[in-house]
């Protein structure tokens, strides 16, 4: 479902934002999606930007997929992303040993 999700997004042609995982409920109530900005460090305009269109990607989704149950959209901002972007960063600027 996360390249389901992508390409909605890019069909959609939202940029600037970038989904980086999804986890579905075990009783598929909910999707929670997972993003970050691809512009800027403000992620919070990404998960918004998706999150106000969380319509249209769940049709375009629900449209490819199929079947009587679909989960409820919820869009966030992926910390862990950020955590690993971080820890490369602090890495390839250590010294060579």
């Amino acid at each position: 479902m996360l390249r389901e999700v992508r390409e909605a997004v890019m069909k959609l042609g939202i940029q600037g934002c970038s989904v980086t995982n999804l986890r579905i409920s075990k009783d598929w109530k909910y999707c929670d999606i997972y993003c970050v900005s691809t512009i800027s460090d403000d992620d919070e305009v990404a998960a918004m930007s998706l999150d106000g269109r969380s319509r249209a990607i769940g049709q375009i989704i629900k449209h490819r997929c199929g079947g009587h149950f679909f989960p409820s959209l919820r869009f966030h901002i992926d910390q862990e992303a950020r955590r690993i972007e971080r820890v490369e960063r602090i890495l390839k600027e250590l010294p060579d040993a």
